[in-house]
């Protein structure tokens, strides 16, 4: 992805560097258009951006992973992510609203496959409609990953589409996780695509879930003594190895 802007090609942005921020200051120099002030952002799709100052304005139109939108939920605490656009949605994404919530927050997911990876930064509860019509499928590293935070996560699905290298589809390092009612599907991975990855936990208990196709399903890695751990009515289904311990 580039970002060009069709003005002055001031932004010559490649896809690895940092992408602009909403209120990022662009260089100037004698040979080119005064200093401009990138005034919104929005998030739709993975097309270039194009920046317009038409009449001494910029216009900003921004697309790709990384800017999202100001949002605020329809019932304050509570958001609704429906990529169906049904009515009573806060938005299409669930990394747009990560970006959004306030600490604690629910997150209702309503069916759909939502090829996303997601970073979870703060308390938060994730909910699915239904966990066979709730698919959210990353086609990087991790599917979904969290570090220092208190997660609840039911009813819904979680897969991945990444296959070149060593992987998870939940990556959790030192948080108070929850997993009720997920399916873990590995199906077709590559052997170093793993479930599930714990590093350190705080806590952890998963009930009524299920992991199916990987060659690690549970990988714990703590030096706690402790039964930090907790697993309930869970089926490990087809896999090399259910629960690895390091």
């Amino acid at each position: 992805m580039k970002y060009v802007d069709k003005a002055s090609s001031l932004f010559q942005y490649q896809k690895k560097s940092t992408p602009p921020t909403a209120s990022q200051q662009v260089a100037s120099n004698s040979n080119q258009a005064p200093a401009r002030q990138v005034q919104s952002v929005s998030n739709n799709s993975n097309d270039d951006v194009t920046f317009d100052d038409s009449n001494n304005k910029t216009q900003v139109k921004i697309s790709g992973a990384g800017f999202f939108k100001k949002l605020t939920p329809k019932k304050k605490g509570v958001w609704v992510v429906d990529i169906n656009k049904g009515s009573d949605s806060d938005s299409e994404s669930i990394n747009e609203v990560l970006t959004n919530i306030e600490a604690d927050d629910v997150i209702q997911i309503r069916p759909g496959k939502y090829k996303e990876n997601l970073v979870i930064n703060k308390n938060a509860t994730l909910i699915g409609d239904k966990k066979s019509d709730v698919i959210i499928e990353g086609d990087k590293r991790n599917t979904m990953s969290l570090k220092n935070v208190k997660v609840l996560i039911k009813n819904l699905t979680l897969s991945s589409s990444f296959n070149d290298s060593y992987g998870n589809v939940l990556d959790a390092e030192k948080s108070d996780l929850l997993i009720d009612g997920v399916a873990f599907l590995g199906a077709g991975l590559k052997s170093d695509i793993y479930a599930l990855s714990l590093r350190n936990m705080q806590s952890f208990k998963i009930i009524n879930s299920f992991f199916k196709g990987f060659n690690r399903a549970l990988v714990v890695n703590s030096n706690r003594q402790d039964n930090f751990l907790e697993i309930t009515d869970t089926t490990f289904d087809s896999n090399d190895i259910s629960i690895y311990s390091n």
